[in-house]
């Protein structure tokens, strides 16, 4: 059975330094690391937009025909610009195989409670609202593998939980989710898995709870986590050397 991902040497020049990562089983994976450290190279790398050698379910996502590249993986960037006035239903219609039944699209609408905004053009939605929309089409598909760049971006606390908790659904369904997110409270909460960026390369893979408290997430980020919350390292140390 092939793995669900193998990157070797995954790459954007200047952006992403060669990196390897292997998904052997279902999982929800975040992705985690201060702003230019990585995340979104590692992500586009990975959707077969950078260097390296990358497979899916064991094959290439470069070069595939565009529906077997839908059911293989759904790339969701951290821009929710809308270009054109399209529908909410037609917006993620295009995020399904042709001849796919349009109730499909109704479906995906449904898990992210947006069936009242169908036939709504997603340029008059709301931020939020028009990010739902464009998870709702990168989830139509149920594709082997999500890469979500900061889904929870512009959402509420609400539909940050109901989300992320749609996203562990996928996977115990077979899918994998790698998920770049910046609220490392609602990673450990709900990830399988984590993958800590710094540098623009990848400096810790393994269990949330143990890389929450690493050596390597304070170096990254310059905080902490004591007594149910997180500090800020320079502060802790400015306080300690004061008389």
């Amino acid at each position: 059975m092939n793995p669900v991902l193998e990157a070797e040497r995954a790459a954007m020049r200047g952006r992403l330094e060669p990196t390897d990562v292997r998904v052997d089983a279902p999982q929800l994976i975040c992705l985690v690391g201060p702003n230019g450290s990585g995340k979104t190279s590692l992500l586009r790398a990975i959707a077969g937009l950078g260097e390296g050698r990358v497979r899916i379910d064991g094959e290439d996502p470069r070069g595939l025909p565009p529906d077997r590249r839908k059911r293989l993986l759904a790339y969701l960037p951290a821009g929710r610009e809308a270009a054109w006035p399209l529908a909410a239903r037609d917006v993620v219609s295009l995020g399904l195989p042709a001849g796919t039944p349009a109730e499909e699209a109704d479906a995906a609408l449904a898990t992210l409670d947006l069936q009242a905004f169908a036939e709504r053009r997603i340029d008059r939605l709301s931020t939020g609202e028009r990010s739902r929309v464009l998870i709702a089409r990168a989830l139509a598909a149920k594709p082997r593998l999500l890469l979500l760049d900061e889904p929870t971006a512009n959402l509420d606390p609400l539909w940050q939980l109901r989300l992320v908790r749609r996203i562990r659904e996928a996977v115990d369904t077979g899918q994998t989710a790698l998920v770049a997110i910046h609220d490392l409270d609602l990673a450990a909460s709900w990830a399988d898995r984590l993958l800590l960026m710094d540098g623009r390369r990848l400096v810790a893979d393994g269990d949330p709870a143990a890389i929450l408290d690493s050596a390597q997430l304070k170096s990254a980020f310059g905080v902490e986590r004591a007594g149910g919350r997180w500090r800020e390292l320079s502060r802790l140390a400015d306080r300690r050397s004061s008389p």
